[in-house]
């Protein structure tokens, strides 16, 4: 089979184990790239790739944050071209084992010792371990290169950056990639999803000699997000010697010129120049950073595949031509066709951040990764809401959309989480109801500052499948509905629960006294108040009024001093209504000075004497304010109320999780209109949007936390299959007073009872409750068959807004 490479020494043959014929599925989205993936991996010494990888042996091969980073861009790879591995395979010799590469130096043997003693198949930790040595030394079974070969390469890439400078001045005309013409031919076409192509097998599994057997690479087991792109590959393993001793490069993926390193190595410089070298690419437009970033998490994904899924994809995926494939369609994507990525439209301010997204977890901090930190219990974690007991938000976490990444700032729970490593690199989470802090204006995400960061909460975020697309989500604008009873107290506002409204109770409103103290009322009891409180303060109002309208009076005494007389003359000189009113104040008789006025100073004179009145008004006005707050200071006038309406309703969760605990929780909500008293009707199934959550202090619902409204809250009715909600609601009724004595047990630990008042005791004539100290009250109620219930009222009658009458 002979590739189209245009060097002379890429031809390519297949190996016996290769497939005979593959063919290349890409992706439909407009924002994930795209990894070729083979249907079976033609490996050295890979034996039985039908058996399932779910054996677990003591040495787990690590999954890098693994195969969940690239499931997005693999989720149709049941084809694959030759095309597409032409240049990844050797032509004249046959696919080299792990074993056959001797180790540079003992780092290279103590970070084989390392990946041993790793058992998580989400661990990360280690540092890179590149083709080449730190040190610039030539990687395992690489050839040192004779000067003049050294020499002639130097220049090779001379050449190409003189290239790139020259296009720079150029007019260049987009050219489509390989990728995306594939995915635009064939987006009709549906092709098989990565879980059908792994046959329903889960990422990690295999022990570090089944992935070594399998033809995977050493190397590839020790790349994390943050050493991706310090990754270089050994030219050697990828292409023939005769192509590595050519100085000019090999020709890869989209007509890419790839000029090798000194070291027959390839890293992101070699990338970057082959990238802008390549037809229909304007280096204009992009820059090394946009390259390096965008290599760093090819790599880290195509390496995550590789070691997830090694029996279908090791040392197929992590290539110099699958990784310029994907480079050439993040151009055509990002740049040519203007599709920007989920991070990007957010850090740039042009989307907004709350929608539902998937995101991946690139790295997360030492600190957080303390197994020695409070380990939350799984009947703690999201059983009745329990919180963990954990310190201040953590910003020690980065999330990727597989194209940039960002910062998290986590809340406590989500902390707890991240620490007792149910949350680790390499999961998937589906977000909603995110916040961007740190920045008013948009910037693109490789300019962010360090204080931009992503604020999560908890109660609005959940862990998603291994094979979850990332980035927005489908339907992004509307939430997922979450358990009732796997929400934190502290965990942030919850974007969108299903709930069944089981019981109202009367509208109630809640006054807050000026020593702090809380009172709440019934209606009734609030619209007396109300009067009460107005009429009282009307009253302290009216007599400090007449106290300053008095003190007024005696600033406004007439000026009659002499006595003055006008001559009609001087009358007739007035030309202001401030002049006339002056000469009225000041003379002897004023009747005779008005009676010689002419029409148009009568009109001046009424103008500034209403002028002057509204003055006044407004002087009094201010000075009756002023007086009206040293009162309140000083305690000798009554305060304005400060007194909402709340309706409080019980409801009961409709998920699974809580029918099955039969979960329910109480729901205020704050200055409800008639609309939503009339919405939150008994047995009517709801979804509400954006609660707040805070812990519960009522015993006597099975959930720790309470709902209540917020700004954003909105409803929507929802439709619910009737066998469902007969199985969660079950309507209120009268109980009689004879069957109270039944050990039978109640809805929601209350009952509803008709009976007669027959008598009220007064406040603390029963007792004090031992524990709190707070005055009781009871009321007697009597049925006709003389059975007699006793209802105590902490805190007495009025307080619980049951006003008594004498």
């Amino acid at each position: 089979m002979t590739s189209t490479s245009a060097a002379p020494a890429a031809c390519v043959t297949s190996t016996s184990a290769a497939p005979a014929a593959c063919v290349t599925s890409i992706s439909a989205t407009k924002t994930t790239d795209v990894v070729a993936s083979p249907v079976a991996s033609p490996a050295v010494g890979c034996e039985g790739r039908a058996s399932a990888l779910a054996t677990v042996t003591a040495r787990v091969v690590p999954s890098l944050g693994g195969a969940t980073v690239i499931a997005d861009a693999t989720r149709d790879v049941a084809e694959f071209t030759t095309e597409a591995i032409a240049s990844s395979t050797r032509c004249d010799d046959p696919p080299r084992a792990v074993d056959a590469i001797p180790p540079a130096s003992r780092e290279a043997e103590e970070r084989a010792g390392m990946l041993e003693e790793r058992t998580s198949p989400s661990s990360l930790g280690g540092t890179c371990a590149p083709a080449g040595g730190a040190d610039g030394s030539p990687p395992p079974g690489a050839v040192a290169p004779s000067v003049a070969a050294r020499e002639a390469r130097e220049l090779a890439a001379m050449m190409q950056e003189m290239r790139i400078k020259k296009k720079e001045r150029q007019r260049v005309r987009a050219v489509k990639g390989t990728w995306l013409r594939r995915k635009l031919s064939r987006r009709r076409t549906k092709g098989r999803s990565l879980r059908e192509v792994v046959s329903g097998a889960v990422p990690g599994g295999a022990t570090v000699q089944q992935f070594e057997s399998c033809g995977g690479s050493t190397v590839t087991l020790s790349v994390t997000s943050a050493s991706a792109e310090e990754y270089r590959f050994n030219c050697l393993e990828h292409f023939s010697r005769a192509l590595c001793d050519n100085a000019e490069g090999a020709r890869i993926a989209d007509g890419a010129l790839l000029v090798f390193a000194v070291d027959s190595t390839v890293g992101k410089q070699e990338f970057c120049r082959a990238l802008m070298d390549s037809p229909g690419v304007d280096p204009k437009l992009i820059s090394m950073r946009w390259v390096y970033n965008h290599y760093r998490w090819i790599v880290w994904k195509l390496a995550a595949l590789e070691v997830a899924f090694p029996q279908q994809f090791a040392g197929w995926c992590l290539t110099p031509d699958v990784v310029m494939h994907q480079l050439k369609y993040r151009y055509d994507v990002e740049i040519d066709a203007a599709t920007r990525p989920t991070l990007r439209r957010i850090t740039e301010r042009d989307d907004a951040p709350g929608k539902t997204m998937v995101l991946c977890v690139s790295s997360v901090a030492p600190s957080l990764v303390d197994r020695a930190a409070t380990v939350l219990s799984r009947s703690d974690a999201g059983v009745q809401g329990a919180t963990p007991a954990t310190g201040a938000v953590s910003a020690g976490v980065q999330l990727t959309d597989g194209w940039y990444s960002i910062r998290a700032v986590l809340d406590a729970p989500l902390t707890a989480l991240v620490r007792a490593g149910r949350v680790a690199v390499g999961d998937k989470l589906c977000i909603q109801g995110a916040e961007l802090t740190g920045t008013a204006d948009g910037c693109h995400p490789l300019e962010v500052t360090n204080d931009v960061a992503l604020k999560l909460s908890a109660n609005s975020t959940r862990r998603a499948r291994w094979d979850s697309r990332l980035g927005y989500q489908q339907g992004a604008g509307r939430p997922f509905a979450v358990p009732l009873r796997s929400l934190y107290a502290d965990g942030g506002v919850v974007s969108c629960l299903e709930l069944i409204v089981c019981r109202t109770y009367p509208l109630q409103y809640m006054e807050k006294m000026p020593d702090g103290s809380t009172v709440f009322r019934s209606e009734k009891a609030e619209a007396s108040a109300a009067s009460a409180h107005a009429v009282h303060r009307q009253r302290k109002l009216e007599d400090l009024y007449a106290k300053l309208l008095r003190e007024q009076e005696k600033q406004d005494v007439p000026r009659r001093a002499g006595m003055r007389g006008f001559e009609r003359q001087q009358i007739e000189a007035l030309r202001t209504g401030e002049e006339i009113h002056n000469a009225l104040a000041e003379a002897g008789d004023p009747a005779i000075v008005r009676a010689r006025l002419d029409g148009h100073q009568v009109s001046l004179l009424e103008t500034y004497a209403q002028q002057l009145q509204e003055r006044r008004r407004g002087e009094m006005e201010e000075a009756l304010m002023r007086a009206q707050e040293e009162e309140e200071e000083k305690q000798q006038m009554p305060m304005r109320r400060n007194s909402v309406s709340l309706y409080r309703v019980r409801v009961i969760g409709v998920h699974p999780h809580d029918v099955q605990k039969k979960t329910d929780a109480m729901l205020t909500a704050w200055r409800p209109g008639e609309e939503l008293l009339q919405l939150l009707s008994e047995g009517r199934p709801l979804r509400v949007f954006y609660l707040g959550v805070s812990a519960s202090r009522s015993r006597f619902t099975s959930s720790a936390v309470q709902l209540t409204t917020t700004r954003a809250t909105r409803y929507e009715e929802m439709t619910l299959n009737l066998h469902t909600l007969c199985d969660i609601y079950q309507p209120r009724h009268a109980v009689p007073l004879s069957q109270l004595h039944s050990a039978r047990v109640f809805a929601h630990d209350e009952v509803d009872v008709v009976g007669l008042v027959v008598h009220v005791a007064l406040p603390g004539g029963v007792g004090r409750d031992a524990g709190s100290g707070r005055v009781v009250q009871t009321a007697y109620l009597c049925d006709g068959s003389a059975n007699f219930l006793a209802v105590k009222f902490w805190g007495g009658l009025q307080r619980q807004g049951c006003p008594t009458k004498r």
